[in-house]
């Protein structure tokens, strides 16, 4: 007579996600935008969020409220060309992508092993 397979646990999907825009510098959080729940973040929507960092580099980093760069990633919302109009309008100028993304190596797993075995349980909590 075979014995049953053990029981193995599995870790469940959560059941609400949430994605944020997070624009940071060396000081810390610059401005963040969380988006609406099952929404795509699309060039008009980028486009919004990008006007509203901007007036906000302007009140809480005034000293390079007229220098500062935005790192993109090569995010279809982020390369369109509207969003390429928008930031020579204003002069904001994006640095190239570098060949190793940094940031993929340093910053996310230290924000997973943060929030890893965390459950907000509400939208309300996750922010």
């Amino acid at each position: 007579m075979q014995t049953p397979r053990p029981n193995k646990a599995r870790m469940s999907k959560f059941k609400i996600k949430l994605m944020l825009i997070c624009f940071f510098d060396s000081q810390g959080i610059v401005h963040k935008e969380f988006v609406l729940q099952g929404q795509t973040v699309n060039q008009t929507i980028y486009r919004d969020v990008l006007v509203i960092h901007r007036k906000r580099v302007a009140r809480v980093r005034p000293g390079i409220a007229r220098t500062w760069m935005l790192y993109n990633n090569n995010a279809p919302c982020r390369t369109a060309v509207s969003i390429n109009e928008f930031l020579s309008e204003d002069s904001i100028h994006p640095v190239p992508e570098p060949p190793i993304r940094r940031i993929n190596f340093f910053l996310f797993p230290k924000l997973k092993n943060h929030l890893k075995g965390r459950h907000f349980g509400t939208l309300d909590n996750i922010q």
